[in-house]
């Protein structure tokens, strides 16, 4: 952390690009202390995802912990990168915040070039 602060203020940086929720949580408290604008790039839960693994419990710290720095990415952030056009309504139902900055740029795969069927190496 304190080379990321050291680094921010050191270069000419003008904002705070984290990806995913997981590593916005240090750029929400940079952001925080840097004054810099916060962009959250592939915007997507995880905390939740934790919980439906069976990783961890709703009680957690952790759980508890990740799920409010989500919500508050979203409320705070310049601009959030959604990885699909339902976290606007997921942000809506679990935080009740209404996204405005928000762009959807989904992290699509083709399939077709990354079955089984498709490998160079059979037996692989």
């Amino acid at each position: 952390m304190i080379r990321l602060l050291w680094l921010i203020f050191a270069k000419p940086i003008n904002y705070i690009h984290a990806w995913c929720t997981p590593a916005g949580v240090l750029g929400y408290i940079l952001a925080g202390i840097t004054g810099k604008p916060l962009i959250v790039d592939s915007y997507e839960p995880h905390a939740e995802v934790m919980l439906e693994t069976n990783t961890w419990k709703k009680s957690s710290f952790k759980f508890k912990l990740l799920f409010r720095f989500e919500k508050l990415q979203g409320q705070h952030a310049k601009a959030l990168i959604l990885c699909n056009a339902g976290m606007k309504d997921y942000c809506k139902t679990k935080f009740d915040i209404e996204l405005s900055n928000y762009w959807v740029k989904p992290a699509c795969v083709n399939l077709d070039q990354f079955s089984f069927a498709a490998r160079k190496t059979p037996g692989l």
